[in-house]
């Protein structure tokens, strides 16, 4: 199934885009050029890869850095605190 309007990639700059509701593994997933299909069952704003990525790569949302990447993501992978230090908080 493709999901269409499914991710918002906020700003131009961003290497993440958002879910816009829960979806179900399998789901194929377009945001502008990218595609992917979603690995896991996710929820509603969840942050995806729209590429693969490294541990220590910087993280841009509303293109402005948010965080760093502890661990490497593969192209639509979930982005949120078990892989990614914040840039805001201190003890993240």
């Amino acid at each position: 199934m493709t999901s269409h309007l499914a991710v918002l990639r906020i700003h131009p700059n961003d290497n993440i885009c958002v879910a816009l509701h829960p979806m179900e593994a399998g789901t194929e997933i377009v945001c502008g050029s990218i595609q992917f299909v979603l690995a896991h069952d996710i929820r509603l704003g969840a942050k995806l890869a729209l590429m693969p990525m490294t541990a220590g790569s910087t993280i841009l949302k509303f293109g402005e850095p948010i965080g760093l990447l502890t661990d490497d993501v593969e192209l639509g992978g979930y982005v949120h605190s078990h892989n990614l230090k914040s840039e805001y908080m201190q003890n993240a």
